[in-house]
């Protein structure tokens, strides 16, 4: 079955199944989970990138996962490219839908990736979490030759936000700005993504 187009719709749609996931890592040798294994289009103009691995505790997964990780059940670890100037924005929404959804906003001109609420569509009603749930781990957004690159590692399970469920398809809104500043996106779009946990041995497959 040949792969779904890239997601370029408004978030208010249903969200689409993920454009077939590509294993970053050579098939048949041993992966470290340390490192993005899987990446996914989401956009293919301005092309934009979502990379990640997830990692949970208590299976033959090599990487480094702290207690505070394993009590939230495990992480995933992020990275976006788009390529363009302008913010980039993702996060878990069990609808599908910008209100709702609770989001990761990487602005280069402040340095900024923190966590947001957001309550409805317009900019007034999208709230950044207070200061005790801004626990995104590594979090950095740089640019560089007109490429914007975000990278943070999430925790799965938080307390009043949506769980992200390893081994399981998670949905998800993302976004890409037209300038550095928080302000309307011209990209934007849902997705629902199959989330399994990295082992040495690779990256499996959610039915």
């Amino acid at each position: 079955q040949a792969a779904r187009p890239p997601p370029t719709a408004s978030p208010t749609a249903a969200p689409i199944a993920a454009p077939a996931p590509i294993a970053l890592a050579p098939a048949g040798r041993p992966v470290d989970c340390n490192e993005v294994q899987t990446e996914v289009v989401l956009s293919e103009s301005p092309r934009f990138t979502l990379s990640y691995v997830v990692n949970i505790p208590d299976t033959d997964s090599n990487a480094d996962i702290s207690a505070t990780e394993a009590d939230a059940g495990g992480f995933i670890d992020v990275q976006l490219t788009y390529e363009g100037v302008g913010y980039v924005a993702f996060g878990p929404s069990p609808t599908g839908l910008m209100p709702g959804g609770q989001v990761v906003i990487c602005l280069p001109d402040d340095g900024d990736v923190s966590k947001y609420m957001m309550a409805d569509r317009n900019q007034l009603a999208v709230n950044r979490m207070t200061g005790e749930r801004q626990t995104l781990i590594d979090a950095e957004v740089t640019q560089e030759d007109g490429v914007t690159t975000c990278r943070f590692r999430k925790l799965l399970v938080e307390p009043g936000e949506h769980a992200i469920e390893s081994n399981a398809v998670n949905s998800f809104v993302w976004a890409t700005g037209g300038i550095n500043a928080l302000s309307y996106h011209p990209g934007r779009g849902a997705i629902e993504l199959p989330l399994e946990a990295c082992t040495s041995a690779g990256v499996g497959s959610v039915e």
